[in-house]
């Protein structure tokens, strides 16, 4: 395919799988701007030609219109890619307007009035009294200890004595 330009352009969705073909000038030396005057699609491009390297290939950047094509194997190969040119006129600069807080219409439609912005009273917070009893069993064993306090009578009668040095034992249900 001597004198035919064989290329993809990635951002069109083609692929090095399945190129396009154009054909090329028939030239003594093969020029950077013969390419250029061939290639059917509008706009700016930046050409890389598939060339040799030690063994492989690699894609070489031709920039200037004098520069020679190089081929690979026979093939002039090319991987294009679109240019951007900066556009003369600049894009509006975005300015911030200050936003207006508006309150938002009730649209449930609820019966009382929405709370004002003012500072509401809390309701005051029932005071505790702190005494050790961080389960809340203490009320429990006095009323267990009140309900054994009548002793279980012996079998063996007893002498009134003096009260027992032992203490009291106290069940926590």
């Amino acid at each position: 395919m001597e004198g035919m330009l064989n290329y993809f352009v990635p951002e069109d969705g083609d692929s090095s799988d399945h190129l396009n073909v154009v054909p090329l000038p028939r030239v003594d030396q093969l020029r950077l701007q013969h390419v250029k005057k061939s290639f059917p699609l509008p706009g700016d491009f930046h050409f890389r030609f598939k060339t040799a390297f030690e063994g492989t290939y690699v894609w070489l950047d031709v920039v200037n219109d004098a520069d020679p094509v190089p081929d690979f194997n026979g093939l002039v190969i090319c991987k294009i890619s679109r240019v951007q040119r900066e556009s003369s006129t600049r894009p509006p600069e975005r300015t911030e307007t200050p936003k207006v807080q508006v309150e938002a219409p009730d649209l449930i439609e609820t019966s009382e009035p929405p709370p004002s912005p003012t500072k509401r009273e809390e309701p005051q917070a029932v005071q505790k009294t702190f005494n050790n009893d961080l389960v809340g069993l203490v009320g429990e064993a006095v009323r267990v200890s009140t309900e054994m306090a009548d002793p279980v009578p012996s079998p063996t009668p007893q002498a009134p004595s003096a009260p027992s040095p032992v203490p009291p034992v106290w069940f926590l249900f």
